[in-house]
């Protein structure tokens, strides 16, 4: 764990950041509609793109469900990645702390299945579980992206959470972090909310789901062709 320490920190402070302020907008916007949508898209996509570029050198994900991508596709190692999974856990934790006290503990910004899928409860279920799995999926496919420069990565994992959140927040409220979706279901109880604590298990399996696809995919279907090498 000491040869890591710095990767792990930079695990839980990013996190902390990141669910701070996509829960933060998430109280202040919920009802705008697609402003509401568009702000947290911008606040959460932008911060993303920052803390990539922040903790470049350290390998840090600010999601479960990104971990485990990199875990299929072998870009780190399962002591590590579980290390990194609970500092994950504990940066949700405190970003969430931080916002109890504009929403409330009953209204933390956590994530629930919106109205527009509730067509039937079995239609929003099965939908929540397809999109959170999709937006998760291509979230994870852009940290998985060949570019290791730090010119465009950031770009690129940015540009995904901004229209992943455009397309999902009013769906599914756009988590796909397991991190973020269990810790606010679990602190919102203090407040006497069970809507999201209620429907939580699709915030887990679906975005899980979706990064180890994406790792599966990225590694063995897409993987990079070896270079050939002339001989005489």
């Amino acid at each position: 764990m000491r040869k890591h320490y710095k990767q792990y920190l930079a695990e839980f402070i990013g996190t902390a950041v990141l669910v701070f302020v996509t829960c933060l907008e998430t109280v202040l916007t919920r009802d705008e509609g697609m402003v509401g949508s568009i702000a947290t898209a911008l606040c959460s996509g932008l911060t993303l793109a920052v803390l990539y570029y922040a903790f470049f050198n350290l390998k840090a994900y600010f999601n479960p469900a990104v971990t485990v991508s990199m875990l299929i596709n072998g870009k780190t190692s399962v002591i590590v990645g579980l290390w990194q999974l609970f500092s994950q856990t504990l940066g949700a934790v405190w970003g969430i702390l931080l916002v109890a006290p504009v929403g409330g503990w009953a209204d933390l910004g956590g994530t629930t299945i919106q109205p527009t899928l509730a067509v039937t409860p079995f239609d929003g279920v099965l939908l929540a579980l397809v999109i959170e799995f999709v937006i998760t999926f291509i979230l994870a496919l852009a940290y998985l992206t060949e570019d290791k420069s730090r010119g465009i990565g950031g770009i690129i994992v940015g540009f995904a959470s901004v229209g992943t959140t455009v397309f999902a927040f009013n769906f599914t409220g756009a988590s796909a972090n397991p991190a973020r979706s269990l810790c606010t279901a679990l602190l919102e109880l203090i407040g006497g909310n069970v809507a999201s604590i209620s429907c939580v298990w699709i915030y887990l399996l679906a975005p899980i789901l979706g990064g180890i696809f994406a790792g599966i995919v990225k590694r063995y279907i897409f993987k990079p062709p070896t270079a050939k090498i002339d001989r005489l």
